[in-house]
């Protein structure tokens, strides 16, 4: 699915409690605030990773080095989601660094985050 639209029809048209969301931003047209209203109470995955830049748009980088402000929307998606499993999504960032390294800094980095979101 590209948009809420798209998977809240889907989610509708099948109308079993069991069909949850693997959310990932950005979705197409749409900024996370929106995804997350949306789709936030049916989520139970989330792919993370950043960018450089501008969101979906530039390079991918290390979680928490980039644009993306993953602290605050984890404390909207939360209490929507309820038990929520997140994944850390291209290690390399398209070839351009070593997964190792981005298991040594997104390590502690989601590590600091947890602690953050549990306080």
């Amino acid at each position: 699915m590209e948009s809420s639209v798209s998977t809240k029809k889907l989610l509708g048209l099948v109308d079993r409690a069991n069909l949850t969301v693997s959310l990932q931003f950005p979705l197409e047209g749409e900024p996370w605030p929106t995804s997350v209203a949306q789709l936030g109470s049916r989520t139970t995955h989330l792919h993370m990773h950043d960018w450089e830049g501008v969101i979906g748009h530039s390079p991918l980088t290390f979680l928490g080095s980039g644009t993306f402000p993953w602290e605050e929307a984890l404390r909207a998606l939360i209490p929507l989601a309820g038990n929520l499993t997140c994944s850390v999504e291209h290690l390399d960032h398209g070839n351009r660094h070593d997964p190792w390294e981005t298991v040594r800094r997104d390590g502690p980095w989601l590590q600091g985050l947890r602690t953050r979101l549990s306080s």
